[in-house]
């Protein structure tokens, strides 16, 4: 069956655009739900930013005072968030104080497998949605409608520009649609989305007034301008990195006029020059100039504008940070701590290196005609600002975030895409551009069902029936609070540096617990030397006891690595359970009465 034959009555290039669409809106939607609530960068304070409008108490930089979750956001524009506001107004949200609890193990390491979500997380976060984890989730899906806004204006800013070659319509949108970082935020609370989001449009804007300008009557040429003027101011209204847009378009048309025999084309164009200029200067300016009024700094945040704390980063401190932005570029999940595999990076260098390179050799084709030179020049130019912006943001922030260079993403993907086919002789375009968006595509959807759940795990509930009885002599309770029934332990002998799992069987002895107790795991060579180590809420860190009911059976595992000195010999596994807010822990009573505070539970084996 033709999963295209309901969309049979649209043209072939609609019918591959709406068919990617509802590709796109599936796999955003698995990065979303797989996402615990506040795991993306940044989500709680572009929240509560939210929040702050749906409860009528204005732009948060009124109320600088607040709390710094939210403060420390609140000198971004606010067009998304008075949006977000109106998608959320009709949720009732007094529950989100009780909401979003930090996780007090949080390692904000890529490398750790444990503890890699910023906050704990409760049932409360289940399905059916309701209260302030409903809003959330409302606040989400505005950024996945985003997201699709901008594979949509891609795919038409492509086919504007290149008119004869669909494929690269397709694959331009495709690269941005389920570019893995991008996919991730299209899931979260953020004004990223909308930003890259109104920038595609306003690119794809631009290339219609330019193309059409000939073919266009006086009053059409006035709502063309128009249009792209108001996509101009809005940018900056979404995030300042789209400030950018004013100057570049406003080169493009001049460069345009120039060019141009016609005098009125020229004309055309200087008044469009003029009511872009006007357009951005009514709806952009008034924010730029509160801001200043208010928090005193025209760009960045007050962190960034004025004096930085720390020295600023040389030419060779950019380049040590380049590696980070290229990672957050491609696909660093969570709180920067969920990285892609080393080969999948490796992959993605490859991929920019042989696009770009490919580019560069099929501008100086023969067969690439000027008005091709022209525009991807110009796409090069437009990403080249937002990259030398970004990286005299990054020289006074030291923050190398590579989800910052998404203003420019539409031209960067047309690029790639235009750049990866000139390696094949063109008959074999159409077959390359598949391969790579049906790669693409899988790519993104392993990250979004297969990355995401590793790394924010869900609790595995047994049945008593479920739980292996011979790998302990005897039950193992700690209090009156829980009990530890069974373990797992590799069978083999272990190597210094190796990772391994163990995997631990607990039970809650009562109704409910009123504490988040925290397990700890230490491993210890036969001198006494501490050779592993992991302190965690269960689950990874994902969901602490109080969240527990009476009778549940938990199987949970923790990932221990050896250090790297580690002696030979016979290595003890002992566990405990302590109340982190006072380090008092529970106490076990062995076999001859006496209590203390942890339980030898295993031994293994080091070569």
């Amino acid at each position: 069956m033709n999963i295209l034959q309901p969309l049979r009555f649209l043209p072939s290039p609609a019918r591959l655009l709406c068919a990617l669409g509802l590709v796109y809106l599936a796999v955003a939607l698995t990065y979303s739900l797989n996402t615990p609530l506040f795991e993306g960068a940044d989500e709680p304070a572009h929240f509560e930013y939210i929040l702050n409008i749906a409860h009528g108490q204005g732009l948060p930089m009124f109320h600088i005072d607040l709390p710094r979750r939210v403060n420390y956001e609140a000198h971004q524009p606010p067009l998304y968030y008075a949006v977000g506001a109106l998608a959320i107004g009709w949720i009732n949200t007094d529950d989100y104080g009780s909401l979003a609890h930090q996780n007090p193990h949080a390692t904000y390491d890529p490398l750790e497998l444990t503890n890699r979500n910023l906050f704990v997380h409760t049932r409360r976060e289940g399905f059916p949605y309701e209260g302030a984890v409903l809003a959330v989730h409302v606040a989400r899906l505005l950024s996945l409608l985003c997201g699709l806004g901008t594979l949509i204006a891609t795919f038409g800013f492509a086919r504007v520009l290149f008119p004869s070659r669909s494929y690269l319509w397709i694959g331009s949108a495709a690269f941005v649609g389920f570019l893995p970082q991008f996919t991730f935020l299209s899931g979260t609370v953020t004004n990223d989305t909308m930003l890259t989001f109104v920038c595609a449009l306003a690119l794809w804007q631009l290339a219609r007034v330019v193309v059409q300008l000939r073919s266009l009557t006086t009053r059409g040429v006035l709502v063309q301008f128009w249009l792209l003027g108001v996509l101009v101011g809005l940018g900056p209204l979404a995030k300042e990195s789209a400030l950018v847009l004013l100057p570049f378009s406003i080169l493009v048309l001049a460069v345009s006029a120039w060019v141009s025999q016609s005098p009125s084309v020229r004309q055309a164009n200087a008044h469009g020059i003029v009511l872009v200029l006007l357009m951005f200067l009514v709806l952009a300016s008034w924010w730029y100039v509160l801001r200043h009024e208010q928090l005193g700094f025209w760009l960045g945040s007050s962190d960034s504008a004025g004096p930085p704390s720390g020295e600023v980063l040389s030419l060779q401190g950019l380049l040590d940070q380049w590696t980070e932005v290229e990672i957050s570029f491609w696909g660093l999940f969570g709180w920067n701590t969920v990285p892609l595999p080393q080969i999948v990076y490796d992959g993605l260098h490859g991929f920019a290196l042989i696009a770009v390179l490919g580019a560069v050799m099929g501008f100086f084709r023969r067969s690439t005609t000027v008005w091709e030179r022209a525009w991807l020049a110009a796409l090069a130019v437009f990403a080249l600002v937002v990259l030398v912006a970004f990286l005299r943001w990054m020289s006074s922030t030291q923050q190398a975030h590579g989800r910052l260079l998404f203003a420019a993403l539409p031209a960067f993907a047309l690029i790639c895409c235009w750049g990866l086919v000139q390696w094949l002789p063109r008959r074999a375009h159409v077959s390359l551009t598949a391969v790579f968006v049906i790669a693409w595509v899988a790519l993104s959807a392993w990250c979004g069902s297969n990355l995401l759940v590793a790394a924010f795990p869900r609790p595995q509930w047994l049945s008593a029936d479920s739980v292996p009885h011979t790998t302990l002599f005897a039950p193992v309770r700690f209090g009156e609070e829980l009990q530890l029934g069974a373990l797992e332990l590799p069978m083999r002998a272990l190597h210094a540096n190796e990772t391994f799992a163990a995997v631990l069987y607990w039970q809650s002895l009562k109704p409910s617990l009123d504490k988040d107790y925290t397990i700890t795991l230490q491993l210890f060579a036969p001198d006494g030397r501490r050779l592993a180590q992991v302190d965690t809420f269960p689950v990874r860190g994902m969901y602490p006891t109080s969240q527990w009911l009476g009778g549940q059976w938990l199987r949970d595992d923790y990932p221990l690595t050896i250090a790297t000195d580690a002696p030979a010999g016979t290595a003890t596994l002992i566990v405990g359970v302590y109340d982190h807010t006072t380090s008092k822990a529970l106490q076990v009573v062995q076999s001859d009465g006496r209590r203390v505070g942890r339980a030898t539970i295993g031994q293994l084996e080091i070569r």
